[in-house]
């Protein structure tokens, strides 16, 4: 038996057991406040932490829980998370958890779906550790989620934007590249790219134009580099490559930096434009010939406005009016004809224009610069555009001054020598190698007793 205590023994303990108490006490409420202030930690958190028993049952939820599942505490502690899956996410979480408890490695970032109470499906992103007594032994899991629903929707949102964007690509009859700005090389090209360029898709990602021989040439370069400028961009710029054959291609093509796969990188659409820029060199070509063939020919080319008012000629045109280019063009023809000439021509025109039958202007005179009389023959056709509509007049002009006054003076010659023949009293006259009567005068007429239209045509046999 020990020794039997003593009075100081026990006054000795009393003091001991009264210092002890109010030290337990403060530490009783240390782990109180420590245990609540964790506790409205994992209240007030926006991920969820939650706490299931080995056979899968809520034995804690935090408000998260509560608000995403749309259940309240109550209803949620003792529940089964079977409740909350669809039958192969289920599976794969049970899997998961056995997995679990059979290493003791924490499961992080899962992904799984939840069935909310009301049938929406929400998605989350856990890590699930297991839970041990303070004997080691396993009691359950505790787990932290995070609703990605929204990260979810928006993922499924871009892919389908992805999908659309990726048809774009596919369908579009425009080339569309992005490059690099950094290296210059190629991160996307569409199959409108590969069918003018002559490469396929895998030969060219990750290489620059130079490479693959996509030659442009400097002074196209220097030119876009120029046209781009700090921004980098470029709208409606027209140059040239060469395509893997050698063939060359016309191009016309837009240009923007985009971000594209966390990079800096220039976004280029364009058009194929061969076709047009071959039509429109020959266009200009023909354009050049008849132009070089309006500006050598003697003849004068005009055009004019419905008003009369001269928009287009050769040199031949001035020259034939005796004015400069400069003084001819934007005339009118009033400017340059009498009133009953003018008068004349408004008449010929107005009925070309009523019509639509060309005409033609006969002895047209017009007042040179130095005052000097002109007579032109001038013809007249209507002139329309693309839509059909008349929008002027155009025409080819001859100065036929010189002919007039010879045609005149020949006129007046012969009346002259006419006169001579008819007055005098000896018989003229000319047959052709028949000996028919061709001319005469009116000497003979008296001799013979004949009426001219007797005798002319007459045989002399007769």
């Amino acid at each position: 038996m020990g020794k039997k205590p003593t009075y100081k023994d026990l006054e000795k303990r009393i003091k001991d057991l009264e210092q002890e108490i109010p030290e337990r006490k403060t530490a009783e409420e240390t782990l109180r406040r420590s245990e609540e202030k964790y506790r409205s930690i994992l209240e007030n958190i926006e991920d969820e932490y939650y706490e299931i028993d080995l056979e899968g049952n809520y034995t804690f939820v935090n408000q998260a829980v509560c608000k995403n599942q749309g259940l309240s505490r109550e209803e949620l502690i003792g529940m089964n998370v079977q409740g909350h899956f669809a039958p192969e996410e289920e599976k794969r979480l049970y899997k998961m958890l056995r997995e679990v408890y059979r290493t003791g490695i924490p499961a992080n970032l899962i992904n799984y779906e939840v069935i909310r109470k009301d049938g929406e499906v929400i998605y989350f992103e856990d890590s699930i550790s297991l839970l041990k007594n303070s004997k080691g032994k396993p009691i359950g899991f505790s787990g932290i989620g995070r609703n990605i629903t929204e990260r979810k929707k928006n993922e499924k949102a871009l892919l389908r934007s992805e999908k659309d964007y990726r048809k774009i690509l596919e369908l579009s009859p425009d080339v569309i590249v992005i490059i690099s700005i950094d290296d210059g090389r190629m991160k996307l090209v569409n199959p409108a790219f590969c069918k003018i360029s002559g490469y396929r898709e895998e030969e060219v990602i990750g290489k620059t134009p130079e490479d693959m021989g996509l030659y442009v040439s400097p002074a196209d370069r220097e030119s876009l580099l120029n046209i781009q400028g700090d921004t980098g961009e470029v709208y409606g710029y027209e140059m040239q490559f060469r395509a893997k054959d050698g063939t060359i291609h016309d191009f016309i093509f837009s240009s923007k930096p985009i971000r594209y796969q966390e990079e800096v990188c220039l976004l280029n659409v364009g058009s194929v434009i061969t076709s047009l820029k071959q039509a429109q060199r020959a266009l200009l070509e023909r354009e050049e010939k008849y132009r070089h063939i309006l500006e050598n020919i003697e003849e004068g080319y005009y055009e004019c406005d419905l008003a009369g008012n001269i928009i287009f000629f050769n040199e031949a045109e001035a020259r034939i009016h005796g004015r400069s280019p400069e003084k001819m063009k934007g005339l009118n023809n009033r400017d340059f004809s009498t009133p009953e000439t003018a008068k004349r021509v408004f008449k010929i025109y107005n009925e070309v224009y009523r019509t639509g039958i060309p005409a033609k202007v006969i002895d047209y005179e017009v007042m040179a610069a130095d005052g000097s009389l002109r007579i032109l023959e001038t013809s007249a056709s209507l002139m329309r555009n693309a839509a059909g509509e008349p929008i002027g007049f155009y025409g080819i002009s001859r100065d036929v001054t010189e002919r007039r006054k010879t045609e005149q003076a020949l006129r007046a010659s012969e009346e002259k020598y006419r006169n001579i023949l008819d007055n005098m009293e000896e018989v003229y006259y000319e047959v052709d190698l028949a000996g028919n009567m061709t001319f005469f005068n009116a000497a003979i007429l008296r001799e013979y007793n004949r009426t001219y239209d007797e005798l002319m045509g007459m045989n002399y046999k007769e």
